[in-house]
């Protein structure tokens, strides 16, 4: 059983991979006190996400995630599945 701090680390590697498997480039902080979890290059642009969930199908082919950017002026949560 996985404590929320591990839970925490899974969604954000998670993330990171999704992000990666779309060819952008990802970029981590050093040390865990940023109010962001990586940083991601999106032609140019570079966004700064928060991960905070994850859930994945029983079968582990997929997995759903909801993250935040800090610079989404809407503060709307972007998914990806």
């Amino acid at each position: 059983m996985l404590n929320s701090k591990q839970k925490g680390n899974v969604t954000e590697i998670e993330c990171m991979l999704a992000f990666l498997k779309l060819g952008y480039n990802v970029l981590t902080p050093y040390g865990d006190c940023e109010r962001y979890d990586f940083v991601v290059d999106i032609n140019g642009k570079f966004y700064k996400i928060q991960s905070k969930t994850s859930s994945s199908d029983d079968d582990g082919a997929s997995f759903k995630f909801s993250c935040r950017s800090s610079n989404r002026k809407d503060r709307v949560n972007i998914h990806h599945t």
